[in-house]
Parts: C-alpha cells; sequence; structure tokens
C-alpha cells in the first residue's frame, strides 16, 4: 500500500476502526476504503487473527500483530476468538500487552486488553497503542483508561510518551473520567467527527491521540452511508501524524 501522504520525514497516516468481526465484514470493502486513503498504521479493535492477517495480505503484506480479547465460544472454537491489531507498513521494533481487566475471564467480552507496538518510521520509533474500553458503564471505562494511564506512565518515566499515538474505541466522546488520565500525560486527543452507529452516527467513540512531540492534522471520519453500515456498526477515523516543529 503506497502511502500519498505529504512528503514530511516521519510522517504517517494512521487509521483507528472498531471492524465488529463477528458480523463478518465484507473484507474486501475494508481493504478499499483503506487504499483509497492511503494509510500506512491501521489500529483494529474487535478483529479475529484471520481477518487481520487477511487484511495485511491484501493490503501490501503490511506487518500484523494481533492480541487476543476475548473468546466468546472458550477455547473449543478459536478461530471466533476476538482482539485488537496493528497493521503497518513499518517494521516492528518492539510489542507489550497487558490486561485491563485482570479480574475478567478470556470467555467474556467484558475483559479489555491494550496492545503497544513500536515502529521504525524513517529511523524513528512511535509507539502506538491501541485500546478498546468498556461499552456498558462509564465508571469501568474510567477504571480501565486510569489502569492504561498508569501503564503508559511507566514507560513515561522512562522514555516520555511525546511520540506515543493512543488509538481506539474509547467508548465515550467526551467523559472527563476517561479522557483526563491520557490528557495528563499530555496526549492530546485529536477531534473527529461521530462514528457511531455506522449509516446512522451520531455518537463520536473513536479516537486518536498523539503525544507532545507529534501534531495530528487532516483528523477526519468519513462522510456516513449505508456502504459503510456493511463494513463495521462503526466508522473509520483517519489522521496525518508528524513531528511537532
Amino acid at each position: 500500500m503506497e502511502s500519498d501522504r505529504a512528503a514530511s520525514p516521519g510522517g504517517f497516516r494512521i487509521a483507528t476502526w472498531n471492524l465488529h468481526g463477528a458480523s463478518r465484514p465484507d473484507l474486501g470493502g475494508v481493504v478499499a476504503a483503506l487504499t483509497d486513503e492511503s494509510v500506512d498504521v491501521v489500529a483494529l479493535q474487535e478483529v479475529r487473527r484471520r481477518q487481520a492477517v487477511e487484511l495485511a495480505d491484501r493490503l501490501g503484506g503490511l506487518h500484523v500483530r494481533w492480541l487476543l480479547k476475548h473468546r466468546p465460544w472458550g477455547a473449543m472454537a478459536p478461530r471466533l476468538a476476538e482482539g485488537l491489531a496493528v497493521l503497518s507498513r513499518y517494521p516492528v521494533v518492539s510489542e507489550s500487552t497487558a490486561s485491563l481487566t485482570p479480574e475478567v475471564g478470556l470467555n467474556t467480552h467484558r475483559r479489555r486488553v491494550l496492545q503497544e507496538v513500536v515502529l521504525d518510521v524513517d529511523g524513528e520509533h512511535v509507539r502506538v497503542v491501541n485500546v478498546h474500553l468498556d461499552s456498558a458503564r462509564s465508571d469501568r471505562r474510567a477504571e480501565q483508561a486510569q489502569r492504561a494511564a498508569a501503564l503508559l506512565g511507566v514507560a513515561a518515566a522512562s522514555g516520555g510518551t511525546d511520540r506515543t499515538v493512543l488509538a481506539g474505541d474509547l467508548n465515550t466522546g467526551d467523559e472527563r473520567g476517561v479522557l483526563e488520565p491520557f490528557a495528563r500525560l499530555s496526549l492530546v486527543d485529536a477531534p473527529a467527527g461521530a462514528t457511531s452507529p455506522a449509516g446512522r452516527a451520531v455518537a463520536r467513540l473513536d479516537h486518536i491521540l498523539v503525544g507532545a512531540a507529534l501534531v495530528a492534522t487532516r483528523v477526519r471520519v468519513p462522510d456516513d452511508g449505508p456502504a459503510w453500515a456493511r463494513l463495521s456498526d462503526h466508522l473509520p477515523v483517519f489522521a496525518d501524524v508528524a513531528p511537532r516543529g
């Protein structure tokens, strides 16, 4: 997948998209949408492993990292397990994962995880953090955001979060308890339009946040319509990210 992004060294185009993999989305349509935007990095939520691998292959052999979130049918049906994935045209330097709900078992959708992938973008390391917070209760979302920020804060103590991009389905537009823990790490929320439900989107649930050494421009959600609803129950968010200054 060739990028048409502006020729800014260290700049890249990222998308975040809750793919609702259990509904068996049209992967050809997803590939077309991402190709039309010349996306370099994709953070996916609610995606099955085989879906992530197939998308990476069809997008030109992208690097792919998938993280198990939960197994709705247990260990007997591993192909139905859902998780998070990062697809990237840039090499993966390292990756790490964490549970945001250590008290919750693998067989329930209430389990939440954090995926961190460090990429080599034109010789500079950029950390992409992929999250999907609770959809039912604001107190759970806030607790998970606090845990995620605490984990990122450990890294901040040793190397900072200046070159971090946090992307994902936060399941809120502006809840203070969810966004403030990230703001305290100087992760700036890049405003975008409503993303859910696709086809008649009225709520902004999906976000891209960037660290202090980065700036997000051309942050956008595609024009809504029935075609998008056939791909997922969420619209994607796209952003161009470049070094600040």
